[in-house]
């Protein structure tokens, strides 16, 4: 097994924790392009 496969599936579980994907580097693993997600930390007042 590719080892770069055994990631599949993490962009959907840090997009369900609430993270964002803010876009893509330059860098790629066996042709797939590595994303950059973003996770405002920020509260807002009640």
């Amino acid at each position: 097994m590719d080892q770069t496969m055994a990631f599949v599936g993490t962009v959907a579980m840090f997009a369900a924790a609430g993270f964002r994907q803010v876009g893509t580097t330059d860098a790629v693993a066996s042709r797939m392009p590595r994303v950059v997600m973003r996770r405002d930390l920020t509260r807002t007042a009640a």
